[in-house]
Order: C-alpha cells, then structure tokens, then sequence
C-alpha cells in the first residue's frame, strides 16, 4: 500500500490477478455413467431374452426379486447358468426363517446377546418359542459382531 493515498492502483491488481483457463466440458461418456451404472458392468453384452428368463426362473422358483437376482448374477461374474445354478443354495433376506421372526423377539435377541454375549442359554431362556440352533444361526447368518448388536 502507498502511504499517500492508501489504495492501488488498477494496474497493481491487473498484474496480480489470476487467468481462468477455458472450461473443459467433461467427455459425454464421463457425463453419462451414474454412479449406480457402475455395479453393472458386464464384460460381454448379454442377451435380452436370457436375462429375462434367468429373472423370471429366480422370481418364480425361489421369490427372488430382481435386484437380488442381478446381484447375484453380478457375484457370479455375469455367467447366467452359474448364476441360475447358485439360485438355490442362496438364502435371501426375504425367503429367509429370521424375517418370520416377530420384531418384538429380534429386539429382545438383540439385547440379550449384548448382555450375555454368545451365552445362548441365558439368550433362550426370555424366548423359550425359538431355538437356540436358531439364535446360533441367526449370529452366523447376520455376520455381525456380539459387541456391534
């Protein structure tokens, strides 16, 4: 600053200012993947008509929804008969024996296992109606730490 009359001049500023670059508009294939579009990506084209009946197979014979049917497909590198053949050995959430469980009981297994850890006795005996080889497998299915319940 100069002392006389305390601000620059513009000459001061123009040498000091930043230059903008151009805008560079993102390539359209950039602009058109979604984030969502990613989970999909087959390395093959896969036939319409084959998708659909793999779909249908999994809606019909096991409840599966499409979603998880895709998912599923997708764990199965894309490859349709292994996926269809892997169908019937998945346990999805919906066809799975825990969503018949009352909310009120799957609170009360949750609260127990945090008091008693993997003590299933002390966890059955509130819920004498459901199994302990059912609680067992209920830890296992759910894949979460006693301590993070």
């Amino acid at each position: 600053m100069t002392s006389s009359s305390g601000k620059r001049s513009a000459s001061y500023w123009r040498e000091r200012s930043a230059t903008l670059p151009a805008f560079v508009s993102p390539t359209p294939e950039v602009a058109l993947q979604h984030r969502a579009s990613i989970l999909w990506a087959p390395k093959e084209e896969l036939p319409d008509d084959g998708l659909q009946d793999y779909l249908q197979f999994a809606y019909t014979n096991y409840s599966i929804e499409e979603e998880q049917a895709l998912y599923i497909l997708r764990q199965q590198s894309y490859d349709l008969t292994l996926a269809r053949d892997r169908l019937a050995s998945i346990e999805t959430a919906r066809g799975c024996r825990f969503c018949r469980w009352r909310a009120k009981d799957l609170l009360h297994i949750c609260k127990a296992l945090k008091k008693h850890g993997v003590d299933y006795e002390k966890v059955g005996k509130g819920l004498p109606h459901i199994p302990i080889a059912d609680m067992r497998s209920f830890v296992k299915f759910m894949k979460v730490p006693i301590d993070l319940i």
